[in-house]
């Protein structure tokens, strides 16, 4: 060793004591360490076998280097002997590196960091009280940005979407923040060196970087940021679904957020002074309050010109800095990037402490500095930008490489969970780019690692924090609804498998388009693009449909469009508008509710056949059970439909919900298929008559070609129930419905007459009608009940047709009580003046009479098939035999005593005596005298409608046609039905009802 020490003395210059200090002993220090080897290798020692030796001694003496170098950079006398100590920092760090000294590079960041002066004035009550300069005429003044008067207000008001960003950005780079961070900075040329020192050291060597040294950084950062120091290109937010979207400094948000409650502020004013009042006021009178100016005091002495001089200064230093490669070299780190990843973590949006108002929370203010300012939340939540830029920066490392989610989501798992368990305390903006960067992480990870189980738990557990959403406020979910929308959209159209079939996927989605379908704007279009991708699993067998029917028809039931969505209609610019033609959103997300109710028809009609398809599958693997001689060559055996059904993954179902008793029952295919086609009926009741033609073409489409047990579920749990909704009084008095009325009628007529020879010939009516796969709920009305007659043949028939004939009874009963009433109103009264009944009245019930004449004809249609079938007999004296036929004109009779004279001529005369006495009395006269009861007409035991059956009093008529709350004014449409309404009218009959 001393051999070494003598000949290393020997062949280098020997150095006095008295040389180092001084600028001789820095230029010696500096000639020794940087020239001999810098041309060799990475900064380090190659001199023979003395570099055993370099590690010891530059961990012995790095600190006496760096407190050198310290005194130097704070002390400089010129500009070559600040480059020499920015030279010899470089290299002492490098070497630092080189030999895993972390320390020594960990003290040298923080050493920098200190010298910025940044992290000591970047306090939160600067930050608070910032100032926005804004130039006009050449000239600087304050204005507050949430006045009305402020261009940002202006921008935020008069514009939207892509435009208002666009605007926004164009006014935050003309106006200039200030803040007392920004004045310091751009004062300090040792700090403004020392930045850029400070970020040309973290690009080379962020490996070496340790807790501690990340902290330092991490808080210059933070500085810079808030402080709106850093450019806005550095800023920007990578979303798939949102262009040129960047991390807004917090004066345009506060803009924002009051341009957007004035004006839902003036809307609700609007709606309830009325807009011709209101609008007469404001030109006359005006809102009576003056419109602040806007003008603030500025705070420093100086001119605004030369703060915004300095403020120039302190943009330019951090330009020049490699502040923009901090993402880069975080993603090469390696081994060290959970270090990274935690502390970043702590710097994300988190509620705070305590609640606003507290001693904690107080600030005491001077006279100099304003009380702070918020960004304008509702809920009082502060905005950082700093905290949002953070979360990016861990976005980004996931989109760009894919593969390390395991590693980064872990690491800020627990921040992001805090922050969504507390989302009515976190600031709007900031809730919402964290939903949606979650959601653009998760889909970048299916679309890159398809198929590593790794990364699908990592989707899993993003989805779980998801999830935490259902349990905010509806004002903050209302916030984050679309991208939440859109973004499960995207997620789902990625990998729909994935996100379905898995147990704890499907149900947080489920839950959370349940709990989208309460906002509906703008979130119904993701919500569809989610039940296509299911419907098209279920169709295709990679999933257990029974698993997943019922809840899927669930969540559709949720969508179903309003009445005001129905009435909102897309111009052919794309725009949204609604019935006065102003534009609601220029989104391209929003779905009108025309288009969506058409989208939802569709996918029911598609679920529809795929419970069909279940049960063809079922029948002919049952058919295949009972010949095994054939099995090896059926079709359901074959390797392409074995492949096709894969295992049935575990998934959320409606039988959670049940009872414990009931939970085991497997649901069925006719039951699924009922499900889908009550789903379709509530389309077909709709205030749209588009959607309601729709809804009643696709369930004439699915009601055609099925089985006696199919055709009786869809009477008793379809066709019936759909008529029992259209019967209720609001719908049946209103004109628009009449094409749906009719539409129906024919279609209940068409389904039973296409299907009366197979419901008369269905064998074993009662072990049918009490079939499990029915239900109790799904029957209809059998001898054992009430109102059936005795010795009624028990065949599936008479069922329906008794309900049949019942339910067009009140079709017929109700137009001849608007024909009564408008007899009644034309002839005069006891005092010699008509009765007042308006030519607007008489409109509204017109639609009566065409249905009850179209319900005749039903029914005299349906009575002449059953005839010629012989169903009630060959004669006149067997029909007269016939219960059926007794049940059923003991319910017509009741209705129309005329009716059967003018079905059946030659039969209209009866047995017994005292009856025919009767009705030649009445046909001379011309007038029958009866009384009927409500329960007379009853149209079933379990399903009546909401009308009484008995239909209105004379005194009632004038209500069903004026409607209390008034019909919709609409043209009468052309009747839809087939049958044409009956030429010869017979003779008018007065009725007296005892209520």
């Amino acid at each position: 060793f001393l051999t070494n020490v003598y000949n290393a003395i020997r062949s280098h210059e020997l150095v006095f004591p008295e040389e180092h200090e001084g600028e001789a002993g820095f230029e010696y220090a500096w000639h020794a360490v940087a020239a001999p080897d810098a041309l060799i290798g990475p900064w380090m020692s190659t001199r023979g076998c003395t570099a055993t030796y370099d590690r010891g001694m530059l961990a012995a003496v790095w600190p006496r280097y760096l407190r050198s170098l310290a005194h130097i950079l704070g002390h400089f006398p010129s500009d070559h002997t600040l480059r020499l100590a920015l030279t010899g920092l470089h290299a002492l760090v490098a070497t630092a590196a080189h030999y895993g000294l972390t320390q020594c590079v960990n003290e040298a960041v923080r050493l920098l960091a200190n010298m910025t002066g940044l992290p000591q004035t970047a306090t939160q009550a600067d930050l608070r009280s910032a100032q926005v300069l804004t130039k006009s005429y050449n000239r600087y003044m304050v204005l507050d940005p949430a006045t009305p008067t402020s261009p940002l207000s202006a921008v935020a008001e008069g514009f939207s979407g892509a435009e208002q960003r666009a605007k926004l950005q164009e006014q935050e780079d003309a106006a200039v923040q200030v803040t007392q961070t920004a004045l310091e900075f751009g004062k300090t040329y040792r700090g403004q060196i020392a930045f850029i020192a400070l970020f040309e050291l973290v690009e080379r060597f962020a490996q070496a970087i340790n807790r501690q040294g990340w902290i330092c950084v991490l808080d210059v950062v933070r500085a810079c940021v808030d402080a709106d120091l850093v450019p806005r290109e550095l800023r920007a937010i990578r979303d798939p679904t949102v262009e040129e979207l960047w991390v807004p400094r917090v004066s345009t948000l506060r803009a924002m957020y009051a341009a957007e409650q004035r004006v839902r502020a003036g809307d609700e004013q609007r709606v309830q002074q009325g807009g011709l009042l209101s609008a007469i006021s404001s030109f006359w009178g005006g809102s009576g309050d003056q419109q602040p100016s806007g003008r603030q005091e500025l705070r420093w002495r100086a001119t605004p010109e030369v703060l915004a001089g300095l403020v120039a200064r302190s943009h330019m230093a951090v330009r020049s800095s490699a502040i923009g490669e901090l993402g880069s070299a975080v993603s090469q780190i390696g081994e060290s990037l959970p270090v990274f990843l935690d502390v970043l973590a702590q710097l994300f949006p988190q509620p705070p402490p305590s609640q606003p108002g507290s001693p904690a929370d107080a600030t005491p203010q001077s006279d100099m500095v304003p009380a702070p300012i918020d960004s304008g939340s509702k809920n009082g939540a502060e905005y950082v930008p700093s905290a949002v830029y953070f979360f990016e920066i861990a976005v980004g490392l996931v989109l760009d490489a894919p593969d390390c989610a395991p590693i980064v989501w872990p690491a800020i798992e627990a921040s992001v969970q805090r922050m969504l368990e507390s989302a009515d305390t976190i600031h709007p903006f900031a809730l919402e780019r964290t939903v949606a960067s979650i959601l653009t992480m998760a889909t970048r990870i299916l679309e890159s690692c398809t198929g590593h189980t790794p990364h699908q738990e990592t989707v899993e557990r993003m989805l779980r924090c998801l999830g935490l959403l259902r349990d905010s406020r509806e004002q903050t979910f209302a916030r984050v609804a679309r991208v939440l929308s859109d973004g499960i959209a995207r997620l789902v159209n990625t990998d729909a498998h994935m996100v379905v079939s898995v147990y704890n996927n499907w149900g947080i989605v489920r839950l959370l388009l349940k709990r989208l379908a309460l906002v509906q704007d703008g979130c119904v279009r993701g919500a569809v693009g989610v039940f296509v991708e299911v419907v098209v699993l279920m169709r295709c067998g990679a999933v257990d449909v029974g698993a997943y029917y019922e809840d899927l028809l669930d969540t559709m039931a949720a969508f179903v469009p309003s009445d005001r969505a129905l009435a909102t209609t897309r111009d052919d610019a794309g725009a949204t508008r609604d019935d006065a033609g102003a534009t609601r959103d220029d989104v391209p997300s929003h779905m009108s509710g025309s288009e969506a109710a058409s989208k939802l028809i569709a996918l029911l009609y598609d679920m529809q056949d795929i419970a069909k398809a279940q049960a063809a599958d079922a029948a002919l693997r049952a058919d295949s059970a009972t010949r095994p001689s054939d099995h090896m060559h059926s079709p359901s055996t074959s390797p392409t439909t074995t492949t096709r059904h894969l295992q049935p993954e575990p998934s959320i179902t409606s039988a959670t919900s049940l009872p414990p008793a009931l939970r085991s029952h497997r649901t069925t295919p006719l039951s699924m298929w009922i499900g889908a086609m009550n789903a379709l009926a509530t389309y077909a009741c709709l205030s749209s008559r588009n959607v309601r033609q729709l809804a009643c073409s696709h369930i004439q489409r699915a009601v055609s070609g099925l089985d006696v047990q199919w055709v009786y579920g869809a009477f008793g749990r379809v066709l019936f129930p759909l008529m029992d909704t259209l019967l209720r009084a609001d719908l049946l008095a209103d004109s628009a419905m009449e094409d749906t009325h009719a539409r129906c009628i024919s279609m209940l007529t068409m389904v039973f007459l296409h299907n009366a020879s197979a419901l008369q010939n269905a064998e074993d009516c009662v072990a049918l009608t009490m079939s499990p796969s029915l239900g109790s709920s799904y029957l209809l009305p059998t001898s054992d009940s009430t109102d059936a007659v005795e010795n009624v043949p028990e065949s599936l028939l008479s069922h329906v047709w008794i309900r049949l004939i019942r339910t067009l009874a009140v079709y017929i009963r109700t137009g001849k009580m608007a024909d009564e009433a408008r007899v009644d109103a034309q002839s005069p009264s006891e005092h010699g003046v008509p009765m007042t009944d308006t030519k607007r009245s008489h409109e509204r019930r017109r639609h009566l009479s065409v249905l009850s004449e179209m319900a005749e004809e039903s029914v005299k249609n349906c009575m002449l098939v059953l005839d010629s079938m012989g169903i009630f007999g060959r004669s006149d004296a067997e029909r007269e035999m016939c219960l059926l036929w007794q049940k059923s004109w003991d319910c017509l009779s009741k209705i129309s005593p005329q009716l059967r004279q003018y079905i059946f001529p030659q039969a209209s005369v009866v047995s017994e005596e005292p009856a025919a006495d009767m009705g030649d009395k009445q046909a001379a006269t011309g007038e029958v005298q009866g009384e009927l009861r409500v329960d007379d007409l009853k149209i079933s035991d379990t399903h009546e409608p909401d009308v009484d059956a008995s239909g209105p009093t004379t005194d009632d008529t004038h209500a069903i046609g004026a409607n209390a709350d008034g019909p919709r004014e609409t043209e009468q449409p052309e009747p839809l039905s087939p049958v044409e309404p009956k030429k010869k009218r017979h003779s008018k009959q007065s009725i007296i009802i005892v209520p």
